[in-house]
């Protein structure tokens, strides 16, 4: 796994042996941020951090900052390795679930593990940034949230919804 564009392009990801982390593939994150566009100057949330993909890819594409939030403390050491050397990148190794803000992000993303996934828990973070970014099971319910796209993969269904 690695990161796909950007100023970090190529750059190798280190990710954990455990089936309940499921890091997003290329093909899933390519699709993401080109339905995105500009991310320059945004600060992001990426909630449920696992590897860091997500919020280390939009630091890649400009993001001016970018704060991790992720509970397991092997997981959140291969994500300190995955952000060596990124002064943009906050982690902080706690739940998702209990992290309060203290601002509004301009962009979230949330990729909880799918045995985790609660729509109402969904929507409560989702609020955390003006704009989210959700994976969640393909059979899982819809938050209740404004959805602005909402793309079926594999097993996944990825959606953007906006505050």
């Amino acid at each position: 796994m690695r990161i796909i564009s950007g100023l970090y392009k190529n750059r190798p990801l280190k990710s954990p042996k455990s089936a309940q982390t499921h890091p997003m593939g290329e093909r899933e994150r390519l699709a993401i941020f080109n339905m995105l566009g500009d991310l320059s100057g945004k600060t992001v949330l990426d909630l449920f951090a696992g590897t860091g993909a997500l919020g280390l890819e939009a630091l890649s594409r400009g993001a001016a900052e970018a704060t991790f939030v992720e509970k397991d403390p092997k997981v959140c050491a291969l994500l300190r390795a995955n952000a060596a050397g990124i002064p943009s990148a906050k982690i902080l190794c706690q739940d998702a679930q209990t992290f309060s803000p203290d601002k509004v992000y301009d962009l979230v993303f949330l990729d909880p593990p799918y045995h985790l996934y609660d729509k109402s828990l969904v929507a409560k973070l989702a609020r955390y940034g003006k704009l989210a970014v959700i994976s969640m099971p393909k059979d899982g319910e819809l938050p209740d949230l404004s959805i602005l796209q909402n793309r079926d993969y594999a097993n996944c269904k990825i959606l953007i919804s906006m505050l």
